[in-house]
């Protein structure tokens, strides 16, 4: 797709501005006070924390590039004022887990998202396409890669970091109206901004309340092993969020199996088993062991779904049926196969014989429901 020599580029040589203050940051927005879209980009750290530490703002509005430090000044009064604009886009690239550093200043994300990696796959460039990828087939351009996974947390900034971080946004600008014109020419456009506003949705989901359903190696164990997995893993979130400490730290997987199958009749027992988990300690062991020690009730058990078993020959046989018709229904309709129904949809609809609740999508299911419920067996 030759379009490279249409589009503007916006280069590092453009000024960028710090923005350090509410002061600066108010100065910055009322200077380009304009609907233009919005570029948005964050950095953050994610290293021995459950919550993604925020470092680093990337915005950009008609070239006009700003880096705000979060770690002098709130972001909020600024991603409030132009992020929630509903005459403003807001552009962003693979926006899942910037939304979730973001969700106390963006709970319900900007008013208007445009992801340019759904943008590049409704366009017929490829599936899941990473950011300096995407601006290679558009611009011809190669974004250097160095920066990813450097100390964004560090202060002061170096020259290659906040280099790389404006990059972020400036040629999310470049990039956005050739995308836009590619889908409205391929009459995508709707359906995109459809998936725009699921992934909004999405990073307000709250914990699965069936977290063992997913932990497939429990779906030949005793109910009772399967109701306190159940209770371990939704304690292990809520855990882990309250002292804000990766999950795993909390609660590995093989203690998990070994605390629901093999449960500890004693807070001795638990304190060996659990000995080289450095933060189950203190009030943290203590709420486990009481965890543990609940009895079972009838409520409880009948709350409690079963973890699906793996296929048999017939319905391995139907999911193949099955990711065949999407294939050729995505062939038809020149989309990713991946994109218009995942494996974990295909599973679901064997499993349940009804198309998914939590798959919010109009298009998808118009286009998928009724020739996937055809083939089950």
């Amino acid at each position: 797709m030759q379009i490279t020599q249409q589009m503007p580029t916006h280069t590092q040589d453009q000024p960028v501005t710090w923005l350090k203050s509410e002061t600066s940051a108010r100065s910055w927005c009322v200077a380009i006070n304009t609907p233009s879209p919005l570029a948005l980009d964050t950095e953050f750290m994610r290293r021995n924390t459950y919550y993604p530490e925020l470092a680093l703002v990337q915005l950009s509005v008609q070239g006009h590039t700003a880096l705000l430090d979060p770690l002098a000044t709130h972001p909020g009064p600024i991603l409030k004022a132009l992020a929630l604009d509903p005459q403003r886009i807001c552009i962003m690239h693979s926006p899942g887990e910037d939304l979730e550093t973001l969700r106390e200043v963006l709970p319900q994300g900007p008013a208007h998202l445009f992801d340019t990696q759904l943008a590049a796959a409704f366009s017929g460039l490829g599936y899941g396409l990473g950011y300096q990828t995407l601006v290679a087939k558009l611009t011809g351009i190669d974004l250097p890669k160095d920066q990813t996974r450097s100390n964004w947390l560090q202060r002061p900034l170096s020259i290659a970091q906040k280099n790389y971080a404006a990059q972020d946004v400036q040629y999310l600008e470049t990039i956005f109206d050739a995308l836009k014109s590619i889908m409205t020419n391929r009459g995508f456009l709707e359906w995109f901004e459809e998936d725009c506003r699921y992934v909004c949705r999405r990073s307000q989901i709250t914990p699965d309340p069936q977290p063992q359903t997913r932990f497939r190696s429990a779906s030949n164990w005793p109910k009772e092993a399967v109701v306190l997995l159940r209770r371990l893993l939704k304690w292990r979130d809520q855990t882990a969020r309250r002292i804000n400490r990766p999950r795993p730290w909390l609660l590995p997987d093989e203690l998990m199996a070994e605390l629901a199958t093999q449960p500890p009749v004693s807070m001795a027992e638990l304190h060996r088993m659990s000995r080289s988990v450095r933060f189950l300690h203190n009030e943290v062991l203590d709420s486990l062991h009481s965890l543990l020690s609940m009895p079972i009730n009838e409520q409880e058990r009948s709350a409690t779904e079963p973890v699906p078993k793996p296929l048999d020959n017939q319905g391995k046989s139907a999911l193949k049926s099955m990711q065949k018709k999407v294939a050729g229904i995505a062939d038809d309709l020149g989309l990713p196969p991946a994109m218009l129904g995942s494996r974990r949809l295909l599973d679901t609809l064997l499993r349940q014989h009804c198309w998914p609740s939590e798959v919010d999508s109009t298009w998808r299911r118009a286009q998928l429901e009724q020739p996937l419920l055809n083939l089950l067996p």
